[in-house]
């Protein structure tokens, strides 16, 4: 496994997006940080994300269908999680696949401004009504 796995650090901009687009997979674990625009962008490239099942994890991974959430301290799901991905190619695509059709029907930007928009408008009859 030491030959398919890279550890980056922190990177953004063009360089974020060509790693990932090289990349099998996503790989977050994490003690704090449940939801993530770096999975959204891994799901937009057509990536399968593995991350901690922290609170927010399940808005964006639907468990075995476009990734997988996993506690942070239990290292042998991890490990199978990653060698899952690694070696079925055709189950790494899959869950790709699935990642991507997740982006575009949760997290594109036309959804999220009209969710806004909903909101605002909400918010306006809201004062509305309170202020009569």
């Amino acid at each position: 496994m030491e030959n398919n796995i890279i550890f980056i650090g922190f990177n953004d901009g063009d360089t974020k997006y060509e790693l990932l687009a090289k990349s099998t997979a996503l790989v977050q674990p994490s003690l704090a940080e449940g939801s993530s625009m770096v999975a959204i962008e891994a799901f937009a490239l057509g990536k399968p994300v593995i991350m901690s099942n922290l609170k927010c994890s399940h808005e964006l991974i639907v468990n075995g269908i476009n990734g997988f959430t996993i506690p942070p301290d239990n290292q042998e799901q991890w490990t199978e999680k990653i060698e899952m991905l690694l070696t079925d190619k055709s189950e790494s695509k899959k869950l790709g696949k699935n990642a991507q059709i997740r982006m575009i029907e949760k997290f594109n930007l036309n959804l999220l401004l009209q969710e806004f928009e909903t909101l605002y408008v909400d918010i306006l009859k809201t004062r509305e009504r309170v202020a009569k």
